[in-house]
């Protein structure tokens, strides 16, 4: 079976919305009285390139609202993030929630043991990634976003097997409905430091992995060379294809990863995250 990854540009973000979510099929997958969880990337306040778009959640919820009893947009915390901070300023038409403070759930997968909140497992679950650059992963897009789903603060703990740690949560999810959100997208030192481009569309696809995966032949990268990439298709054979009008990214610079995951190595214990977190921190920034 070919997954069908869609491009479409945005020249008025409620209509590509309500055209890629039609493109999904998404009433197939949502059913009438559904909850629905919507995992945006929040990574701090809202800011154009960095997280996603404001104006592209609220076209999803708009659209969600009238088919589902229950819509959720939920974050975690994280070691440079209290996501009740960031909640009380949203003005959106539903819930917002902190799913570290949700039902833990312990769940197995193939490389490690997870905390995550009961309504992701539960609950239909929308993933809203945006198209950057990552130090660590080299991208963050629709499987990276999903590691915002793991309820522990201290996420550093798993920077340095994140890889694995991410072909675990692909599995475990499996979300039906990704959009990615590129347009403004970031290069160069992603995920906050990087270069903002306005790239303007954005990408649906029914697959997590399949929309990565197109997302990195956009901008020149091999999808093999990204490592939790490469694990994800070692497990399963993948077939995709792209649709839409598009032209590649041009000048779309991915950043080295080494500084960052020989940093996450000597990191990933307590004590030295402690001791060596500032001086890590600020090469990072450099």
């Amino acid at each position: 079976m070919v997954i069908e990854v869609f491009i479409l540009k945005v020249d008025n973000i409620e209509k590509a919305i309500y055209e890629a979510l039609e493109r999904l099929r998404w009433k197939e997958i949502i059913e009438q009285g559904s909850v629905v969880l919507i995992k945006p990337n929040f990574l701090t306040l809202p800011k154009k390139g960095v997280t996603t778009d404001l104006d592209l959640l609220k076209s999803v919820i708009k659209i969600i609202k009238g088919r589902a009893s229950r819509v959720i947009v939920g974050e975690t915390d994280s070691t440079g993030r209290i996501f009740d901070e960031i909640m009380f300023k949203l003005n959106l038409d539903c819930e917002i929630l902190n799913l570290s403070k949700d039902k833990k759930l312990i769940i197995h997968g193939k490389y490690g043991t997870y905390n995550l909140p009961e309504l992701a497992i539960k609950s239909h679950l929308i993933n809203l990634p945006i198209l950057k650059t990552h130090t660590l992963t080299k991208i963050t897009g629709a499987i990276k976003n999903l590691f915002g789903l793991i309820q522990d603060r201290d996420k550093e703990a798993f920077h340095w097997r994140i890889d694995k740690v991410l072909a675990d949560l692909y599995e475990i999810f499996q979300p039906k409905i990704n959009i990615l959100d590129a347009i403004y997208s970031m290069d160069e030192k992603g995920p906050i430091y990087g270069r903002i481009k306005n790239t303007g569309f954005i990408m649906a696809s029914r697959d997590a992995l399949a929309l990565d995966c197109a997302a990195c032949d956009l901008i020149g990268l091999n999808p093999k060379e990204v490592n939790h990439l490469k694990i994800a298709m070692n497990e399963r054979r993948l077939e995709y294809k792209l649709i839409g009008s598009f032209e590649p990214l041009k000048d779309f610079k991915i950043p080295n990863t080494n500084f960052d995951k020989f940093g996450a190595y000597l990191l990933r214990y307590r004590e030295m995250r402690r001791l060596l977190k500032p001086i890590v921190k600020w090469f990072m920034r450099s």
